[in-house]
Protein backbone atom coordinates (compact mmCIF):
# COMPACT_ATOMS: atom_id res chain seq x y z
CA UNK A 1 0.00 0.00 0.00
CA UNK A 2 1.50 3.73 -0.55
CA UNK A 3 -0.21 6.84 0.14
CA UNK A 4 2.33 8.92 -1.92
CA UNK A 5 -0.32 9.13 -4.87
CA UNK A 6 -3.54 9.06 -2.44
CA UNK A 7 -5.03 12.55 -2.92
CA UNK A 8 -8.19 13.35 -0.87
CA UNK A 9 -10.70 15.98 -0.07
CA UNK A 10 -9.58 19.49 -1.63
CA UNK A 11 -6.96 17.55 -4.13
CA UNK A 12 -4.76 17.46 -1.31
CA UNK A 13 -2.18 14.78 -0.32
CA UNK A 14 -2.54 13.20 2.74
CA UNK A 15 0.77 14.70 3.95
CA UNK A 16 -0.88 18.29 2.92
CA UNK A 17 -4.18 17.53 4.78
CA UNK A 18 -3.70 15.62 7.96
CA UNK A 19 -3.61 17.61 10.95
CA UNK A 20 -1.77 14.70 12.73
CA UNK A 21 1.07 14.61 9.94
CA UNK A 22 2.07 18.95 10.39
CA UNK A 23 -0.64 19.57 7.21
CA UNK A 24 -4.29 20.66 7.59
CA UNK A 25 -5.24 24.34 8.04
CA UNK A 26 -3.38 25.03 11.30
CA UNK A 27 -0.43 22.69 10.46
CA UNK A 28 -1.28 20.41 13.31
CA UNK A 29 -1.16 22.87 15.79
CA UNK A 30 -3.60 21.85 18.37
CA UNK A 31 -3.97 18.12 17.57
CA UNK A 32 -5.06 15.72 19.98
CA UNK A 33 -3.86 12.26 19.15
CA UNK A 34 -7.29 9.58 19.08
CA UNK A 35 -7.73 7.83 22.08
CA UNK A 36 -6.63 3.85 20.72
CA UNK A 37 -7.96 1.91 24.17
CA UNK A 38 -7.69 -1.74 22.37
CA UNK A 39 -5.36 -4.47 23.07
CA UNK A 40 -3.82 -5.97 19.97
CA UNK A 41 -1.42 -9.34 19.87
CA UNK A 42 1.82 -8.54 20.99
CA UNK A 43 4.98 -10.19 19.02
CA UNK A 44 6.97 -13.18 21.02
CA UNK A 45 9.88 -14.43 20.71
CA UNK A 46 8.62 -17.72 18.78
CA UNK A 47 6.94 -15.28 16.46
CA UNK A 48 10.60 -14.06 15.72
CA UNK A 49 12.10 -17.44 15.19
CA UNK A 50 9.80 -18.25 12.76
CA UNK A 51 9.81 -14.76 11.03
CA UNK A 52 13.66 -15.29 10.81
CA UNK A 53 13.48 -19.06 9.22
CA UNK A 54 10.88 -18.04 6.48
CA UNK A 55 13.04 -14.90 6.02
CA UNK A 56 9.85 -12.56 6.35
CA UNK A 57 9.69 -9.19 8.18
CA UNK A 58 11.44 -8.54 11.24
CA UNK A 59 9.97 -9.05 14.30
CA UNK A 60 9.77 -6.76 17.04
CA UNK A 61 9.20 -9.22 20.55
CA UNK A 62 7.35 -7.46 22.83
CA UNK A 63 5.75 -5.00 20.37
CA UNK A 64 2.62 -4.44 19.16
CA UNK A 65 1.26 -6.86 15.62
CA UNK A 66 2.26 -4.82 11.98
CA UNK A 67 1.40 -6.38 9.00
CA UNK A 68 4.02 -7.39 6.24
CA UNK A 69 4.19 -4.09 5.34
CA UNK A 70 4.19 -2.30 8.84
CA UNK A 71 1.01 -0.84 9.08
CA UNK A 72 -0.47 -1.01 12.86
CA UNK A 73 -3.76 -2.00 14.07
CA UNK A 74 -4.26 1.63 14.65
CA UNK A 75 -3.41 2.21 11.25
CA UNK A 76 -6.58 -0.21 10.44
CA UNK A 77 -8.41 1.42 12.80
CA UNK A 78 -7.74 5.30 11.35
CA UNK A 79 -8.18 3.82 7.90
CA UNK A 80 -11.36 2.07 8.80
CA UNK A 81 -9.50 -0.99 6.84
CA UNK A 82 -11.82 -3.16 9.26
CA UNK A 83 -14.72 -3.85 11.50
CA UNK A 84 -15.06 -4.99 15.13
CA UNK A 85 -17.08 -7.45 14.37
CA UNK A 86 -14.26 -9.00 12.27
CA UNK A 87 -15.31 -8.06 8.56
CA UNK A 88 -13.49 -5.62 5.95
CA UNK A 89 -14.01 -1.80 6.62
CA UNK A 90 -14.99 0.63 3.81
CA UNK A 91 -11.22 2.20 3.79
CA UNK A 92 -9.90 -1.22 2.53
CA UNK A 93 -9.79 -1.25 -1.39
CA UNK A 94 -9.78 -4.94 -1.99
CA UNK A 95 -9.87 -4.52 -6.38
CA UNK A 96 -6.06 -2.38 -5.94
CA UNK A 97 -4.26 -4.20 -2.43
CA UNK A 98 -5.79 -7.56 -2.88
CA UNK A 99 -7.28 -9.70 0.06
CA UNK A 100 -6.42 -8.22 3.15
CA UNK A 101 -6.18 -11.28 4.84
CA UNK A 102 -2.63 -11.34 2.68
CA UNK A 103 -1.23 -8.70 4.47
CA UNK A 104 0.12 -11.25 7.31
CA UNK A 105 3.25 -11.22 9.87
CA UNK A 106 3.98 -14.01 12.39
CA UNK A 107 1.37 -16.20 10.70
CA UNK A 108 -1.47 -13.61 11.41
CA UNK A 109 -3.73 -10.98 9.92
CA UNK A 110 -5.35 -8.10 11.33
CA UNK A 111 -8.33 -10.60 11.98
CA UNK A 112 -5.78 -12.50 14.23
CA UNK A 113 -4.23 -9.31 15.55
CA UNK A 114 -6.23 -6.35 15.95
CA UNK A 115 -9.31 -6.11 18.91
CA UNK A 116 -10.89 -3.11 16.46
CA UNK A 117 -10.62 -6.26 13.68
CA UNK A 118 -12.60 -8.19 15.81
CA UNK A 119 -9.57 -10.32 17.46
CA UNK A 120 -10.59 -11.63 20.95
CA UNK A 121 -7.13 -12.01 22.63
CA UNK A 122 -6.82 -15.78 22.08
Amino acid sequence: ISWNGYKGTGNKKFDEACCACGGGTNNGAGFVSPTYDHSDYIFTEEDKESARRKAKKKIAVGEEWVDSYGYSCRVYKAMNFCNSDGTVGDGWDSRAWGAITGYRNAGRNCFDACEVCGWNGV
